[in-house]
């Protein structure tokens, strides 16, 4: 009896050890897999966030009072920014999508920006707070800086 016993685990511990060895196999493709990804994605996100695009947004966002008043100081950037960046040759464009929170709510700075002999420039810089859907844009809009009522 002790034989029949033997032979009918010894297929059983054959299989299972198959099955457990591909089932590891899989884990462990699995996992590199999503390692991959996930340096994808973080390198990726680095890049935006090292842009000078990104740096000069963030600059100017932190400075606002008007920010400052909607969530509260300090206004911290999320993790998650979406967006492009391209330049080449000192010139380019970047638009960026950064999540914005502070100690009394939270806000989405949408950004438009190019680059010039070497040098980021804002375009556009608008934050929309979340909870009230208030926009507050922090550049004037391209011309009205030279905009002047004419003299009486």
């Amino acid at each position: 009896m002790s034989e029949s016993c033997g032979q009918t685990h010894e297929p059983r511990t054959r299989w299972g050890l198959v099955i457990g060895c591909l089932g590891a196999g899989c884990i462990v493709s699995v996992l590199a897999a999503a390692g991959v990804v996930a340096a994808a994605v973080f390198g990726f996100l680095s890049l935006l966030k090292g842009s000078g695009a990104y740096e000069l947004a963030l600059e100017r966002i932190q400075e606002s009072a008007a920010v400052a008043d909607a969530i509260g100081r300090p206004v911290e950037p999320g993790w998650w920014v979406m967006g492009h960046v391209q330049y080449s040759d000192g010139s380019g464009s970047a638009g960026l999508t950064i999540p914005l929170r502070g100690p009394k709510g939270k806000a989405i700075a949408y950004v438009e920006a190019a680059r010039e002999r070497g040098q980021w420039r804002l375009v556009s810089l608008r934050v929309v707070i979340r909870e009230t859907g208030e926009t507050i844009e922090l550049l004037k809009p391209s011309g009205t800086e030279d905009m002047r009522p004419p003299p009486v």
